[in-house]
């Protein structure tokens, strides 16, 4: 998950087009969906509304990046 992070964070700003960024995001929804954290969830909603207010990419890619972080928490 952390190389795909990585490779979304080497794209061109239009994110939407990004196919790596796209399967990070999807990533992150399905672990939302296994683990219930309250934490991802809070900050999966602030990315969205990130995305959906057309704010600079970079704070939608540190909603990713710590989403990475977070959900690696999760998993020890």
């Amino acid at each position: 998950m952390e190389e795909m992070f990585d490779l979304a964070m080497r794209r061109v700003p239009y994110l939407e087009e990004s196919n790596e960024f796209k399967e990070v995001e999807k990533k992150i929804k399905t672990l939302l969906l296994k683990t219930d954290n309250q934490e991802l969830w809070g900050l999966f909603e602030k990315m969205s509304i990130a995305r959906q207010s057309d704010i600079q990419h970079s704070a939608y890619l540190q909603g990713l990046h710590d989403g990475v972080l977070i959900s690696n928490k999760c998993k020890r």
